[in-house]
């Protein structure tokens, strides 16, 4: 992936975005994470500690300070041409209401614009189901951002223990491009899809 420039406002208090430097900000990034309890229990700060090592991102910067991450990835679960994930959005308690979060969002769909003119981005939250006040703040927020409900995930609801609402946003103004799938494939789909008692509809 291209380097993302950093941005240069030199303003005091301004926040800066920049690129996501494992070996440098994921400690500092983790610590972020541990402060929001209400979103990150410990099974998510363990996720969370693999993917600072692993994915790619931006950091938000106040005085040089880090103040928030974001994180994504090209989706295995649910892949598509064009598709990102949005894996990890954190902003540090006494930021928050700052605009760090929608500065961190807007730096990750421009950069995946760059990278693909037909990208999609999408991310999951917990559903209205689950009647957290602070899910219904993540909620609000990404429908703020022009996030539109896509669908909800109950299945292994004993793993998840929640219904997991997914949202999706088109960024760039090209289609993606079809992948090809061969006869027997679709014929092979088809089948599945009614032994299951799906319909077979691609996401």
């Amino acid at each position: 992936m291209p380097k993302a420039l950093d941005t240069t406002d030199s303003t005091k208090g301004a926040v800066q975005v920049r690129a996501f430097r494992p070996k440098k900000d994921s400690k500092a990034m983790y610590a972020i994470a541990e402060k929001l309890p209400e979103w990150f229990d410990e099974d998510a700060l363990e996720v969370i500690e693999e993917d600072l090592d692993e994915c790619p991102g931006f950091v938000a910067e106040i005085d040089g300070v880090g103040a928030g991450f974001i994180l994504y990835y090209s989706p295995a679960s649910i892949p598509a041409p064009s598709r990102y994930e949005l894996i990890w959005l954190a902003v540090s308690p006494k930021h928050h209401g700052k605009g760090i979060g929608t500065a961190l969002l807007e730096r990750l769909e421009k950069e995946l614009i760059s990278l693909d003119p037909a990208a999609e981005l999408i991310v999951w939250t917990e559903a209205e189901s689950s009647r957290s006040k602070h899910y219904a703040m993540t909620r609000k927020f990404y429908h703020k951002h022009h996030f539109e409900d896509w669908f909800i995930d109950a299945s292994d609801m004993e793993y998840w223990e929640v219904e997991r609402l997914y949202l999706r946003k088109r960024l760039g103004a090209e289609k993606p491009k079809k992948t090809h799938v061969s006869r027997r494939e679709r014929r092979r789909i088809h089948h599945q899809s009614k032994k299951d008692g799906t319909d077979g509809a691609e996401n």
